[in-house]
């Protein structure tokens, strides 16, 4: 009973001519019950929650900070959003870019390069500051701390006086020459994010130098953009200057391969940007890269995935917080609309998701000829009506490698109760070496866990 091959992670080599490896709306996951200890699950789909109205440039959300509501800058304005979507408009902020929202329990504040502005639950009131280009707002240790774009400067300020801003309370680099992109407020510690370096400081409980330089701790690597940078799991993620994906640690560890950045480097440095979430035991950061796509890195098992919206060249979600019952709320960039997530629906707010799945196996004789193909996943989960009420797979191969491919051919997954219903596909036909490639594809609204593909299985 021969298991073919299902990709993981997707890559692609365009100048090497190496086959492309697809997981696209699926992540992959161990599994103690599944036939081949390994099962392939749709990514979550998406519920509307709240209909936009122009851009979404930032969210933030934290209990205990305005009554734990959502902060949104939609456009040029920024809302209040109670758990029952309805928005209050707190102000309005200029530009079109992304901005950066932080919070305490007394309020919020918003930089969006041109303006720092404050609320404590009302109308913003703009900040005046004693430098220019606050691109990077954040709150530790009871200080707020503002970086100032084109310098190596990061300003602080305590909370008892969120409105003013001492032109002497800054912090800049100690070991380097290159300018601050942005900081982030990780695990009690702030990361300095410079152009060629990253610096650590922590809470001193001096009045006068509130953070102190970790004195032999830095990094000899940048970031690309102030927009990578995203705190989950206890550290930083980001995309270094040398367009590779790195993760905090001792050392920064390298987490994308070739395929990934060959990726990023085809696209202008102000089209990536990232995000992330925790879900159902994985946690997630999520790379768009222009018009390329959406990379999720599955910080759980250490795997990639290619999500994507119908008839988008990327994931609808371009950012997103943790809502109201830890429950993830994540907004179109485009359009402003956010949504919960839900593992029990399969389109996003009535959209189909197509979610497509590379197997391949190695010939290491003259050919291989396959009889039958059997995709081991779930069936019986017809939708009573409508469109999924008699559910199909299709599959389809390559011959050369995946330079052509021939037609899709389709089974069922069964109506709905039929359980026991088996996915296979018959005469395949001959492979020649170095391997046979294939590619399965479901857009159906139902459940289509994969747990394995197997060839020429004896009956």
């Amino acid at each position: 009973m021969p298991r073919v091959g299902i990709g993981s992670s997707p890559y692609k080599r365009t100048s090497a001519q190496m086959p492309q490896s697809r997981v696209e709306n699926y992540y992959w996951e161990q599994s103690a019950t599944s036939e081949s200890g390994e099962i392939w699950i749709p990514r979550p789909g998406l519920n509307m929650f709240r209909v936009g109205a122009g851009a979404l440039r930032g969210i933030y959300r934290a209990p205990g900070c305005l009554n734990g509501d959502i902060v949104a800058v939609i456009g040029t304005s920024a809302f209040r959003i109670n758990s029952s979507g309805v928005a209050t408009s707190i102000g309005t902020v200029a530009g079109t870019g992304r901005v950066i929202i932080a919070g305490n329990l007394a309020g919020v504040m918003i930089a969006d390069g041109t303006l720092l502005q404050y609320s404590t639950g009302g109308a913003l009131s703009t900040v005046t500051l004693p430098f220019t280009n606050p691109i990077w707002v954040g709150h530790l240790a009871g200080y707020w701390l503002c970086v100032a774009g084109g310098t190596q400067k990061r300003f602080w300020t305590p909370d008892t006086t969120p409105t003013t801003w001492d032109a002497l309370n800054f912090d800049s680099a100690s070991s380097s020459t290159d300018r601050l992109l942005a900081s982030a407020v990780v695990g009690g510690r702030i990361w300095d994010f410079g152009e060629r370096s990253i610096e650590f400081r922590y809470p001193s409980g001096d009045s006068e130098a509130p953070f102190a330089v970790e004195v032999g701790r830095a990094y000899e690597r940048g970031c690309l953009s102030r927009d990578t940078i995203v705190a989950l799991d206890n550290t930083a993620f980001w995309v270094g200057e040398d367009r590779i994906v790195y993760r905090g640690g001792d050392v920064p560890m390298a987490l994308s391969d070739s395929y990934i950045s060959e990726r990023i480097s085809n696209v202008a440095t102000s089209d990536v940007y990232a995000w992330g979430f925790p879900w159902q035991g994985h946690v997630f950061y999520c790379l768009t890269i222009g018009d390329e796509g959406t990379f999720v890195y599955d910080i759980t098992t250490q795997r990639w995935a290619q999500w994507s919206s119908y008839d988008a060249d990327r994931w609808l979600p371009g950012l997103g917080c943790l809502g109201f019952n830890d429950e993830p709320i994540v907004g179109d960039t485009d359009t402003g609309t956010l949504y919960t997530l839900s593992q029990e629906i399969f389109t996003d707010d009535g959209q189909p998701i197509i979610g497509l799945l590379t197997f391949g196996a190695p010939i290491t004789g003259f050919r291989l000829m396959v009889n039958m193909l059997r995709i081991e996943m779930v069936t019986g989960y017809a939708t009573e009506v409508g469109q999924g009420s008699n559910p199909i797979v299709n599959v389809r191969f390559s011959r050369d490698g995946g330079e052509v491919w021939g037609p899709w051919r389709s089974d069922s997954l069964g109506l709905a109760g039929n359980y026991g219903k088996r996915v296979k596909f018959n005469r395949c036909g001959q492979f020649k070496g170095p391997g046979m490639i294939g590619e399965m594809r479901v857009s159906d609204p139902v459940p289509r866990r994969v747990s394995g593909i197997y060839i020429n299985e004896a009956f």
